[in-house]
């Protein structure tokens, strides 16, 4: 449905561009004709005027030379008059001395007083008999009209013509952000275009790109949610499970209450971060965070829930190790790293912590094919690491993991 309006406004386009230069040529056409017509009329009326001026100079000048030997000038529509003149029509006796065109009469007259003498010279000419153009007008008509209608039917050739080509860009463009997807390239084509599409093909890259951010953001919300709530969810399974057995000290109920009640707020604190992770622009709410209590608080929480006891973990921590960073963000990476060690190290861990950065060392099981370098936990950490402007360096091989975690004031950093 949604294609076929878009479909349905691309025509529209066409033909609202063809409408314009029908609209166009066919007001030129008009103008044109009206333009010729009254330059034709004009000309006629000049040269008529000349006419006249013309045959009474030299009326006048024979006159002048002899009154009586002065014949009065007529041909083909023109004629001439005396005030003594016994066929001088009625309605040139009351004329004005002068030369003009009387459109009720559709003649061109002109009307001098003779040099000494009371009379006056009239001379007429009729447009009619005089020029072909009264005669000629119907046909005069018809062939402007015939050529403003070939400028029209131009103009219709031209502007279908150019509208498909105007329009194809716009039409291209909404193909390919109607067929486009997640997967599909950027940016949408006419990026780099100076005009209205390219305008337009930057306004739906840029709008895509948000979208395809927001899009990204939500499946890295519910990856890295589910990822990091397994822990929480296995203490409160684990104290539920402890707390349903028939003997119990108060003491031991107290401590796994505890355990689930602090699990809860961990949860609480988990999806709050990974909310404020997913927001298009990330809010920093630094404070000064002793990463050595977070680092023993990590060790003792995974080490309840490691049921193998197998790890031989060396630590040397500087106590109090402060830094200043958001801590909602530094816990999820500090017990990120350490679940790490638990989940994938075979029997032994080294773990470091002084003012400058955090190693984390541990061995790896020969019979695993390849080192466990992109969970999703490494993930969170290289996340989160970008967001506080940490550095992060993994080594890894097929015996050894190490990670090292160089903090931003740290003077020896090192590019993972």
């Amino acid at each position: 449905m949604e294609k076929g309006f878009v479909l349905k406004y691309n025509k529209s386009l066409q033909t609202q561009l063809t409408g314009a230069f029908i609209f166009t040529t066919f007001t030129i056409s008009i103008l044109y004709g009206v333009l010729v017509f009254n330059a034709m009329k004009y000309t006629e009326d000049d040269i008529l005027n000349q006419h006249v001026n013309q045959e009474t100079q030299y009326y006048i000048d024979q006159y002048q030379i002899d009154p009586d030997q002065a014949r009065l000038p007529n041909s083909i529509g023109l004629t001439s008059y005396l005030s003594s003149s016994p066929d001088l029509p009625d309605w040139l006796v009351n004329q004005p001395i002068g030369t003009r065109e009387l459109h009720d009469q559709e003649v061109h007259i002109g009307v001098r007083a003779l040099p000494d003498s009371q009379q006056f010279f009239y001379i007429v000419i009729s447009e009619f008999d005089a020029s072909n153009l009264e005669r000629e007008t119907s046909k005069l008509v018809l062939i402007l009209v015939f050529i403003g209608a070939l400028i029209t039917l131009i103009g219709l050739i031209i502007g279908v013509t150019l509208s498909k080509y105007l329009s194809i860009p716009f039409v291209q463009l909404t193909d390919e952000i109607e067929q486009s997807n997640e997967h599909s390239e950027l940016p949408f084509l006419g990026y780099d275009r100076s005009d209205e599409v390219g305008a337009l093909s930057r306004a739906f890259t840029h709008s895509t790109q948000r979208l395809h951010s927001f899009l990204e953001r939500e499946k890295l919300f519910t990856r890295y949610a589910s990822h990091e709530l397994r822990t929480p969810i296995t203490i409160i399974r684990n104290a539920l499970a402890v707390l349903n057995l028939t003997e119990q000290s108060p003491d031991r109920q107290s401590r796994n209450l505890e355990r689930i009640e602090n699990a809860t707020l961990d949860m609480d604190s988990l999806i709050n971060t990974f909310l404020l992770l997913g927001r298009d622009k990330y809010s920093h709410q630094n404070s000064r965070v002793d990463i050595s209590t977070l680092l023993n608080d990590s060790l003792e929480k995974n080490q309840l829930l490691d049921q193998t006891n197998r790890l031989d973990i060396t630590a040397e921590i500087d106590s109090p190790t402060t830094i200043d960073c958001d801590p909602r963000l530094m816990s999820v990476l500090i017990d990120n790293i350490i679940r790490n060690v638990y989940s994938y190290a075979h029997t032994r861990a080294r773990i470091e912590l002084n003012e400058r950065k955090l190693v984390v060392k541990n061995d790896i099981d020969l019979s695993s094919k390849e080192p466990k370098k992109n969970t999703y936990g490494m993930e969170i950490v290289q996340k989160i690491s970008q967001l506080c402007d940490f550095k992060t360096s993994v080594i890894s091989d097929t015996e050894t993991f190490e990670v090292i975690l160089y903090f931003r004031n740290s003077k020896d950093q090192a590019v993972s």
